[in-house]
């Protein structure tokens, strides 16, 4: 019988894998726990390989794997802009190193590489893998994925899953700011003090993922919008009022806060 996956198993598999890394690994923030219980079960029902690009060291492996699955980080694990600015680089340095290590005592296993640089077909064989997923990492490459995601496809067996999610460039916010006069674009602070940048560089839009699945060859391919992350939540808060704007918004993707590219390798 084939595993199948609901959102409850992601609580639990969370609850439990919090439970066993006390004090190394925190709640998941509400947004990503909203995509969590949404996207996990099409990523875990099943079971299998997964490969995550760009997952770091966050527990989205770690849920994977309770989940049934055998799930790949392929990261640089370098710096991380977030954890940087909120901890230094010391503590990020060895942070980051404590949390790999209890990741992979869960079983999950990890390939330090540039993403921009990396061929997926060096590690695995044509048609062996189910999942390639990529949450909020496109959006920090400096150099073009294509490479990267041809190789994905060659590694995907028949029928399997590439998902990726990256912010919305074109936002509704982003367009009402952009009227306005500000920038759409990382703080210019961020920007001019980091000595390596890692943030945004190019942010995806509808159109971009219409471009892609062309470029690509993919016909089986669908385009949604959600707004567990951004400022929304933060005006209307987690309530009733979020689904009623929420529901609005996905009516059209392209003014949804984030963009999820979701294809079948025909």
């Amino acid at each position: 019988m084939p595993n199948v996956v609901v959102a409850q198993d992601v609580d639990n598999a969370e609850a439990a894998f919090l439970a066993a890394h006390p004090n190394l690994f925190s709640q998941t923030p509400w947004g990503a726990a909203q995509r969590n219980r949404e996207i996990l079960p099409r990523i875990a029902s099943g079971g299998g390989r997964v490969i995550d690009l760009g997952g770091g060291v966050s527990s989205v492996a770690g849920l994977l794997a309770r989940l049934g699955c055998e799930p790949i980080v392929f990261d640089n694990f370098e710096y991380d802009i977030g954890w940087i600015s909120a901890t230094g680089d010391a503590e990020f340095t060895a942070t980051t190193a404590r949390r790999r290590q209890a990741l992979a005592d869960d079983g999950v296993r990890f390939v330090d590489c540039d993403l921009c640089e990396v061929s997926l077909a060096d590690y695995f064989p044509p048609g062996s893998v189910d999942v390639i997923t990529s949450f909020h990492c496109f959006e920090h490459l400096h150099h073009s994925p294509r490479r990267l995601l041809g190789s994905a496809l060659d590694v995907l067996k028949p029928g399997g899953l590439l998902l990726i999610e990256t912010p919305n460039s074109v936002n509704l916010l982003k367009r009402a700011k952009v009227a306005a006069g500000y920038t759409n674009y990382a703080s210019f602070h961020d920007y001019w003090n980091a000595e390596v940048f890692g943030g945004h560089v190019r942010e995806y839009s509808f159109g971009d993922f219409e471009k892609l699945a062309t470029l690509l060859g993919i016909k089986d391919y669908t385009i949604y919008g959600r707004n567990w992350f951004g400022t929304l939540n933060h005006f209307v808060g987690q309530g009733l009022m979020f689904c009623f704007v929420d529901g609005i918004l996905k009516v059209v993707p392209g003014w949804c806060g984030s963009l999820f590219f979701e294809a079948r390798k025909s």
